[in-house]
């Protein structure tokens, strides 16, 4: 039976995918026109609270560094009051606070700390902590609660969020506390796959995908509830929800770090896909303006190409001004790849979270999200890239056999999947 045109074009996805292998990788899925800070994911040893002083709740133990290994602990360091986010969760889950049995942190990732709150009928829930290094930490908390209620009504399979604070409040630190979706991580059982599992798993990501680039959206940014922006913040309804669910300034801390948080810059959102190209420019000039000196190339791997020698900030704003100068012949002719269109900031198998019976349950971490216009979105996610085979490489269309018609049912059924 002939397929229908999206069939046809799930299923090449999913076979330019189904070669993939580990070693996993926790990179963010970003176009390369925005660089940013790196982002990792590091599960670490469970700690309770009962047991063990509650500074091992707030500190980093999930690894060491070399260099700096003060300042990144200092980083990552986010004291909060223990008591009261017991509280929250177990009001939560409809409980007394007499219930709790037991608070451990369960993982740590590049900007969060995630913890879980079991209640003494098993009953339990995750509290997700930003880091003090998280930019924007109150946006990012905001539009993280935002995202999957967006997704979920999209029936796209996201933790519930039952309660967050992106402000000040008991617990001393800015919070979510969201459901503990059943599955475990895609990560964990991928080696251990054969073929046609592999390919089920991919044919439901591809799925998700599809929806994503479906959904229809008013503008490049990212995704809030009204309320939680401060008044003079820019902001554009999405149709279709009476919510509050807005498209407001982009989220990601590319437009953040470092001074970048205290400028006075455009960060969207944007109708207009050159604009989403001028902005950044313009935030690099205008923090080059302000800020710039001479220094090391940030990425090491440019180091020899710059001879090792700190460069001149006004080569980059030179470099800059000539990018905005060439917007007009970058951005596609097609309208249809200016289209507002959201993906996941971070597809990797550690945020796939999968059944038994190999069924997605659910896809985790939406922080950062960003609804950037088609083009710049499109692509394999690194971690699920097949850079060991030029077709997929080349994005290659699958073709059929030439002696299709002369194969057995068996045969021909597994050439046409």
């Amino acid at each position: 039976m002939a397929l229908s045109a999206s069939s046809a074009a799930l299923h090449e996805t999913a076979y330019r995918l189904r070669w993939w292998n580990p070693p996993f990788r926790g990179t963010a899925f970003v176009t390369s026109l925005f660089p940013c800070p790196r982002r990792a994911f590091a599960s670490c040893k469970v700690v309770q609270d009962e047991h063990q002083d509650n500074n091992e709740l707030f500190e980093y133990t999930s690894g060491r560094w070399i260099p700096n290994e003060s300042l990144r602990t200092a980083e990552r360091r986010m004291p909060f009051n223990v008591s009261e986010l017991k509280k929250v969760a177990a009001k939560a889950l409809n409980k007394p606070v007499e219930d709790v049995d037991m608070l451990r942190k369960v993982a740590e990732g590049g900007f969060n700390r995630i913890l879980e709150v079991t209640m003494n009928d098993g009953a339990s829930i995750l509290a997700r902590l930003p880091y003090p290094l998280t930019v924007p930490r109150r946006l990012a908390v905001a539009s993280e609660v935002a995202t999957p209620d967006f997704l979920r009504a999209n029936r796209i399979p996201v933790p519930q969020v039952s309660a967050y604070s992106t402000g000040k409040n008991a617990v001393s630190a800015e919070y979510m506390l969201m459901e503990k979706m059943p599955g475990k991580p895609l990560s964990s059982v991928w080696v251990h796959l054969t073929d046609d599992e592999r390919f089920k798993i991919l044919h439901q990501i591809v799925t998700m995908e599809a929806k994503l680039f479906a959904m229809e959206l008013p503008a490049s940014g990212s995704i809030y509830y009204s309320y939680d922006l401060p008044p003079t913040m820019p902001r554009i309804d999405i149709p279709g929800f009476d919510n509050g669910l807005c498209i407001g300034p982009y989220a990601h801390s590319v437009w953040w770090y470092g001074e970048r948080i205290d400028l006075d810059i455009d960060r969207g959102p944007h109708t207009n896909p050159r604009l989403v190209l001028r902005s950044f420019a313009n935030k690099e000039l205008t923090w080059i303006h302000a800020h710039g000196r001479p220094r090391y190339p940030f990425d090491r791997e440019y180091m020899d190409s710059f001879d090792h020698k700190k460069q001149d900030p006004q080569e980059h704003a030179s470099s800059l001004r000539d990018y905005l100068s060439l917007i007009p012949y970058l951005v596609p002719a097609d309208s249809t790849a200016h289209t507002p269109t959201l993906r996941h900031p971070d597809l990797s198998p550690n945020n796939i979270l999968i059944t038994d019976d190999l069924i997605i349950a659910g896809f985790i971490d939406w922080q950062h999200a960003m609804v950037l216009p088609a083009w710049l979105t499109a692509g394999i996610p690194p971690a699920f890239e097949n850079y060991a085979d030029e077709g997929s490489r080349g994005l290659q269309i699958p073709k059929l056999p030439d002696d299709l018609r002369s194969m057995d049912k068996t045969l021909r059924a597994k050439a046409e999947e």
